[in-house]
């Protein structure tokens, strides 16, 4: 079995997560970016899944979230 090492579709399926828990939760994309330390420009990125962001940022998006990071990265 071939293993899958592309990421582009793992990338929109986290970026869809952030943006429903980001929703849920009454946030705009620049009170989320305020909270991890990024632009607003860079959590739309994220959200359409073309933004590769750092372990580091994931893990502040997440805990701004207030979601575990299995959650948000069901990939």
């Amino acid at each position: 079995m071939e293993k899958r090492l592309d990421t582009a579709e793992d990338r929109k399926t986290i970026g869809k997560a952030v943006r429903e828990l980001r929703l849920a939760r009454g946030m705009s994309q620049l009170d989320l970016a305020l909270m991890i330390g990024t632009g607003k420009s860079q959590i739309s990125q994220l959200e359409a899944g073309g933004a590769n962001i750092g372990i580091d940022s994931y893990i502040r998006a997440a805990r701004a979230l207030d979601a575990h990071l299995e959650i948000v990265s069901n990939v």
